[in-house]
C-alpha cells in the first residue's frame, strides 16, 4: 500500500512531536530522574517509530527503536541518565530533525547523520575476560554502546560481571530447551547482557553445541557453575570475570 498521500500529515505531526521532544530533553537535562519526563519522551519516540515504520522510513524507525530501549531502562532504573546518555538523546533528536527535513525535500531518510546516530547506539565496544589460557577470538565479545552502559551501571551497583561459555553434550536433541534452561537459571538473581549466538538463533537451534553469554549477577562464579551443571546434558561450563575496554 502506498502511504505517500499521507506524507504531509506525517511531516506535520512529526515536526510537532520533535518540537515537544526537544523541550522535554531540555527539561530532562535539568532533572534526569524525573520519570514523568522519561515516560513522555518514550511515548514520543514510540509514536515517531510507529509512523516512520508505516511510511517506510526504516532509518527513522530504527533510531527511535534504539531510543526506546535506552529510555525503557532509564524508566526501570537499570541505568542512569548521565551526560553520555543525555548527549546521545540530543544527538538522536538532531538526527531525526534533519532527516525529517530531508524527507520533506527529497522523500528519503537516507541521511548521514541518522546513520551516525544509529551507529552510536550500535558501535562496537569490547568485553574481554580475564582468562589467559584461551585464544584471542574466544576471549572477546563485541558489545554495542547500549550493552556497555548497562554493564557498567550493573558493575557500579556491585554486581559481578562474567563471561560464561557453555557446551552441550554430543547427541543433545533439544538444544534450544537446554539453552533456555541455562538462561532461566542464570536470570534468577542476574541479568544476561549479551549472548553469542543471539537469543533468536538459540531459540531456533541455529547453533552447534556451544554458546557464550555475558552475565551480571550477585552470585559467585562457583555458585553459577554449580547451578548450570545441574541441568541435564551440559558437558562444559567455563566462567571468567570480564573487563571493559574501549
Amino acid at each position: 500500500m502506498d502511504y505517500k498521500e499521507y506524507l504531509p500529515m506525517f511531516l506535520d505531526e512529526t515536526r510537532e512531536n520533535l518540537i515537544q521532544l526537544n523541550r522535554l530533553l531540555l527539561d530532562l537535562e535539568k532533572d534526569p530522574y524525573n520519570n514523568e519526563l522519561l515516560n513522555e519522551i518514550f511515548r514520543i519516540a514510540h509514536t515517531i517509530k510507529g509512523m516512520s515504520a508505516t511510511m517506510g522510513y526504516n532509518n527513522m524507525a530504527a533510531l527511535t527503536h534504539s531510543m526506546e530501549n535506552i529510555l525503557d531502562d532509564l524508566r526501570k532504573d537499570k541505568i542512569k541518565a548521565d551526560k553520555n546518555i543525555i548527549d546521545l538523546l540530543f544527538f538522536s533528536f538532531d538526527a531525526l530533525d534533519k532527516t525529517l527535513e530531508l524527507i520533506a525535500s527529497s522523500g528519503t531518510d537516507e541521511s548521514n547523520i541518522i546513520k551516525e546516530a544509529i551507529d552510536r547506539f550500535s558501535q562496537g565496544n569490547t568485553v574481554t575476560d580475564s582468562g589467559s589460557d584461551k585464544d584471542e577470538k574466544s576471549r572477546r565479545f563485541d558489545l554495542n554502546q547500549y550493552d556497555i552502559m548497562v554493564l557498567k551501571e550493573a558493575i557500579e551497583k556491585g554486581f559481578n560481571a562474567y563471561k560464561i561459555y557453555v557446551r552441550l553434550k554430543e547427541g543433545t536433541v533439544l538444544k534450544s530447551v537446554r539453552a533456555y534452561m541455562v538462561f532461566k537459571t542464570l536470570e534468577d538473581g542476574g541479568e544476561i547482557i549479551h549472548s553469542e549466538p543471539s537469543v533468536t538463533d538459540l531459540e531456533n537451534e541455529n547453533f552447534g553445541l556451544d554458546f557464550s553469554l555475558v552475565l551480571v549477577s550477585k552470585n559467585s562464579a562457583e555458585e553459577l557453575r554449580d547451578k548450570i551443571m545441574r541441568i541435564a546434558e551440559i558437558d562444559t561450563v567455563e566462567i571468567s570475570s570480564v573487563s571493559i575496554e574501549g
